[in-house]
């Protein structure tokens, strides 16, 4: 993605009589702080390497022009020593840009919809942070815990009753990315409810809630399907996610 580094390597390569191949994580067309002829330069340099390492069926076919060797794969998931919070109630956990398009105050405004003793907690960074604390002001249940360190983040991804992803389906993003944080709840340990996205519903199909298109009332539903659930089951479940992922 770095067009200078990029050529680099193709010169260095063809100079040394090396094979060279990119690794593809994103369609440069779909980056919103970059040009449309920086993103244009990136993918002309595609026809140059000798084989693409590719996050997704779609990436690998928008740079695979002449079916060249390619490997496909939905990227990594790790498994971290068990570590503890000092949360005291059960919670539902959503990390990462706090953003209105990334599906964030429908999560919210689903779960002050629906009668739980449970906590929203949020943690991250974003334009919603200080919506988030005026929202938490109303409703006590939901809460701001800022930005954390990697290690805390796990933390309450693995403690958590429920981990969220709520972004908002896109089908241009569902065929050129895979979103990492899914793959870092599934490695959790803890059930998982997320929007859909097409090759890790194919996967985990059976190992966690799964909904559309992340609308207010999809997320409630889904919310209280899982509180009507034996949690049992879902722990189940969410461990063989976790066996799965790795």
């Amino acid at each position: 993605m770095k067009y200078v580094l990029a050529k680099a390597a193709i010169k260095a390569a063809k100079k040394n009589n090396m094979k060279v191949f990119a690794l593809i994580t994103d369609n440069p067309r779909l980056l919103s702080n970059e040009s449309f002829l920086y993103s244009k330069a990136i993918m002309s340099l595609y026809k140059k390497y000798d084989g693409y390492i590719a996050l997704s069926n779609g990436l690998n076919e928008l740079a695979n022009k002449k079916n060249k060797p390619s490997y496909v794969f939905s990227g990594f998931a790790e498994v971290l020593a068990k570590s503890e919070v000092t949360e005291t109630k059960p919670y539902f956990f959503c990390c990462g840009a706090l953003y209105e398009r990334y599906g964030i105050l429908n999560m919210i405004e689903a779960f002050k919809n629906i009668k739980t003793d449970c906590e929203l907690l949020i943690a991250g960074h974003g334009p919603l942070i200080e919506t988030i604390k005026a929202i938490s002001q109303s409703d006590s249940r939901i809460r701001y815990l800022g930005l954390l360190s990697k290690e805390t983040i796990h933390a309450y991804e693995q403690n958590a009753m429920l981990n969220i992803n709520p972004r908002l389906y896109d089908s241009e993003l569902d065929k050129y990315s895979v979103p990492s944080k899914v793959l870092e709840y599934l490695a959790s340990g803890a059930p998982l409810l997320s929007t859909m996205h097409t090759t890790l519903h194919q996967q985990f199909c059976g190992e966690a809630i799964w909904i559309k298109d992340g609308s207010i009332t999809e997320l409630r539903k889904a919310m209280e399907l899982f509180l009507n659930i034996q949690n049992g089951d879902m722990k189940k479940k969410a461990l063989l996610a976790q066996e799965k992922v790795i």
